[in-house]
């Protein structure tokens, strides 16, 4: 990792990154007792931000019940996170498929070998690849 950080804010929460993952600039967080895992063989550019909750309760004022836990992110294999982009709790991203620049992903993307280019995890192109070989 050339700059960056894992933050835990719970005992129990865990970050695990497969191997062959360089990391140009990223801040993961594991907030309460949940996990962030990242598969073998991805890229993070600079600048982003994967986070498994808000660090902060929200209430329900009617039922005074907490509305916001924390949610284990899991990012799979052969995975592009653009920079600046931010991956938030819950999302779960499939295998070879790479995230645009600035998004903040609050959707998971289930279908593998694409590229996603909003919040919603909208998919804009099939049957694609990366590598870090300049063609």
């Amino acid at each position: 990792m050339a700059k960056g950080s894992f933050w835990f804010e719970d005992k129990d929460g865990e970050i695990v990154i497969g191997s062959n993952t360089p990391i140009v600039d990223a801040d993961f967080a594991s907030i309460e007792s949940v996990s962030v895992r990242v598969g073998n063989d991805c890229m993070f550019s600079f600048g982003t931000d994967i986070r498994s909750g808000d660090s902060h309760s929200m209430i329900d004022l009617a039922t005074n019940k907490r509305i916001n836990h924390s949610e284990d992110i899991v990012i799979g294999a052969h995975v592009w996170i653009g920079a600046r982009a931010t991956v938030l709790k819950g999302v779960k991203i499939s295998d070879h498929v790479i995230v645009g620049n600035r998004l903040i992903v609050t959707k998971s993307c289930i279908k593998s070998n694409c590229i996603i280019s909003d919040a919603s995890a909208r998919m804009i192109k099939e049957n694609i690849g990366w590598t870090r070989e300049q063609i």
